[in-house]
């Protein structure tokens, strides 16, 4: 177990709830929280946000170290009580020692729902309170004493810093950062380097460089980002900076396939050889394992959109989207795929040849459940449409042109069939009526006698739930 949970079960009631306040307090520098003094007789109230008579928000101290069992739960249950009928907190947080199990979380979600009407039901736990104390040096210390290794506090022991101010230590890191970019341009001066540094921030976060039209590469070392631009464009006009591997195996299919088509593919170590580049430089001086090669589209071609108009059509009837935007998801030598981006009740998906007379294709996602039934049923029109032997054209709004029609061959159930027609009755149904109507998760038989009494059409009496 981690020192910090071990200790925070080992704190005496007061002195946790303290530490909560502390806490808090730091968490939320822009509130001003208060601290209730006296065990017993606070009426729900440890901790607070507000005005007590103005709906506050407080925090519920409950030091528990053996767990939230049956024997805990009414105390928790009597201090919501109390802090309801005389506070009505707009948010009451409950703050624990320890993390609960399985059996407390269902017994604490379903406390949430019961008070749903009254407040919001919140929890901060063991964890949530040590995630906190990781980045707060000082607060871990006052109350948890050596109970981590801090490699922060040994080394300015070591290096003397513990005395220095922040513009010191400031300048002193300038220094070391100025030392590894000299180095870098040293290796390689046709690039300017950027060193991005956030062990806080989150591994998405110090992988995700800002897009720039210099930046040739990002090499990621942990919580350590360099950012590679280009600096002397002729030269590496002349020189480009290179990958260089060997394709073996099925990498060779794959590889054939993304020159075809775009598509993303990923090679493992069967695949292709030990990658080596102009960069390697950037690479700790050791011996890599468990590397893979990514081939992807360019970022400047998969960010480029397009405003298409669709038609879908069959020998009687016609359904058309005037505007639907798409994204460019691969480019190749023979074929580029799009993929629908407007907020519509699917995700169409476009398969394109280069070349006349080869073939396309085309998929849908669907998102029905959740949309509204109206716009449901016209998607469910423009792919029967289909099924009956109809096309789908693509028109490109910028240039005014064509860029091609498909025919699918696409089938469906009995059971589709029932339920495409129950939401076809129920989007009639929405507009008679002007109401807003959402595809359920499942039709189940009151929805199928509210529709039989609003819609005077068809006849849905007797069709199955399913």
């Amino acid at each position: 177990m981690h020192p910090l949970y071990q200790r925070l079960r080992e704190l005496d009631w007061d002195t946790f709830q303290r530490l909560a306040f502390q806490l808090l307090s730091e968490k939320h520098p822009g509130l001003k929280i208060r601290h209730v003094e006296g065990a017993g007789g606070d009426r729900g109230l440890d901790v607070f946000e507000g005005q007590l008579k103005s709906q506050p928000t407080i925090w519920q101290c409950k030091h528990f170290p053996n767990g939230l069992g049956p024997k805990q739960r009414p105390q928790v249950k009597k201090s919501l009580r109390a802090a309801l009928t005389y506070f009505k907190p707009a948010q009451w947080v409950l703050v624990v020692s320890i993390d609960l199990d399985r059996k407390g979380h269902e017994w604490f979600q379903k406390l949430q729902r019961s008070y749903a009407e009254k407040t919001a039901v919140g929890l901060f736990q063991a964890s949530d309170i040590v995630r906190e104390l990781i980045y707060r040096r000082n607060l871990r210390d006052a109350f948890f004493p050596g109970a981590v290794l801090d490699t922060i506090t040994v080394r300015r022991a070591i290096q003397g810093l513990g005395e220095a101010t922040s513009e010191d230590v400031e300048q002193l890191a300038k220094e070391q950062l100025d030392e590894l970019i000299a180095r870098l341009e040293e290796a390689d001066a046709r690039f300017n380097y950027q060193i991005v540094y956030g062990p806080n921030v989150g591994a998405d976060t110090a992988a995700a460089p800002t897009p720039h039209p210099l930046l040739v590469a990002s090499v990621l070392d942990q919580n350590k980002r360099i950012d590679v631009f280009a600096r002397d464009i002729d030269a590496l006009s002349l020189d480009p900076p290179k990958v260089n591997f060997t394709i073996k195996g099925s990498g060779v299919a794959k590889f054939q396939e993304f020159l075809r088509t775009g598509k993303r593919q990923e090679f493992d170590t069967e695949e292709v050889s030990t990658p080596t580049s102009t960069l390697d430089f950037l690479l700790p001086q050791k011996q890599v394992t468990g590397w893979k090669v990514v081939l992807m589209p360019s970022p400047s071609v998969t960010k480029k959109t397009l405003s298409l108009r669709l038609t879908f059509s069959s020998s009687s009837e016609q359904v058309r989207y005037e505007l639907v935007q798409f994204r460019i998801s691969g480019a190749g030598t023979e074929q580029m795929e799009i993929e629908s981006i407007s907020p519509l009740p699917f995700v169409l998906s476009f398969a394109l040849p280069f070349a006349e007379g080869k073939e396309g294709s085309f998929s849908v996602q669907e998102r029905f459940e959740g949309a509204d039934v109206r716009t449901v049923s016209k998607a469910i029109r423009a792919i029967s449409l289909l099924r009956a032997g109809g096309t789908v054209e693509l028109f490109a709004l910028e240039v005014e042109k064509p860029l091609g029609t498909l025919s699918v061959t696409t089938s469906t159930t009995e059971q589709r069939e029932r339920w495409e027609e129950v939401i076809l009755d129920a989007a009639r149904v929405s507009e008679t009526y002007n109401v807003n109507l959402r595809v359920p998760t499942r039709i189940t038989v009151d929805d199928l006698r509210a529709l039989t009494l609003l819609e005077p059409i068809s006849k849905t009496t007797n069709r199955e739930c399913y």
